[in-house]
């Protein structure tokens, strides 16, 4: 596995993606305070192990970087205008260890596949896994099902 995406697409009726500290607001509203809390310490313990590159701070405070983000070949965050979407991309050692464990037993994007399962008017949630180049997709509301 060499990326695993992460791909909120909002429809514009409910929320419009931009470069500001709203969008990282947006996209953890799902969360309470103690899940983002477990979300971001443990992203960190995932770097520590190596597993994932490190990722950006979702608080945008450098809206530079975000808006160029998707050029990076690392882990990385960015807001998508075209497509009023948010990515988050991670790259790493072993991105299989920290799926198993980050996504998979942890259930840290959970909150966000269920708020897309029962909201679908909103938007969207999807999964891609690419390794050697080839993307593949996952149903965002079956990875915890």
């Amino acid at each position: 596995m060499n990326k695993i995406i992460f791909t909120m697409r909002a429809n514009t009726s409910h929320h419009t993606f931009d470069y500001t500290t709203a969008t990282i607001d947006y996209v953890f509203r799902m969360y309470t305070p103690e899940q983002k809390s477990k979300f971001l310490t443990q992203q960190a313990y995932g770097e520590a192990q190596g597993w994932v590159d490190p990722v950006p701070e979702y608080d945008l405070d450098d809206t530079e970087s975000i808006q160029n983000a998707h050029s990076n070949t690392t882990s990385c965050v960015f807001v998508d205008t075209s497509t009023n979407s948010f990515s988050s991309v991670y790259t790493g050692e072993d991105l299989q260890a920290f799926w198993d464990w980050f996504v998979m037993q942890e259930e840290n994007f959970k909150p966000l596949a269920d708020h897309y399962a029962a909201n679908p008017s909103e938007g969207t949630l999807s999964v891609t896994l690419v390794t050697n180049g080839f993307p593949q997709q996952l149903d965002a509301a079956q990875i915890y099902v």
